[in-house]
């Protein structure tokens, strides 16, 4: 991915994975929220043909989903390609 100049939305994000915490540059942050167990579903299963692997579950809020990716899996997996994090 091509390197991007940084805007004044450009944010950093922190993120603890396995115990470390690191800090993610993005373009933009939208919104933050913070979801309650009870507002949690299980990824969908979508049989032997996909793997929702990086997916950790839906936040539903009101009658707004939200995706919530599994940060370990993501991170892992960029970080075992041995590109930058």
């Amino acid at each position: 991915m091509p390197e991007k100049e940084a805007t004044p939305e450009t944010c950093i994000i922190v993120v603890d994975v396995g115990g470390t915490s690191s800090g993610l540059l993005v373009d933009t942050v939208k919104e933050v929220m913070d979801i309650g167990e009870e507002q949690k579903e299980d990824p969908p299963s979508f049989g032997t043909c996909a793997e929702v692997v990086f997916v950790r579950g839906f936040g539903k809020i009101g009658n707004q989903a939200r995706i919530l990716l599994d940060i370990d899996r993501v991170l892992g997996d960029i970080t075992e390609a041995g590109a930058p994090v």
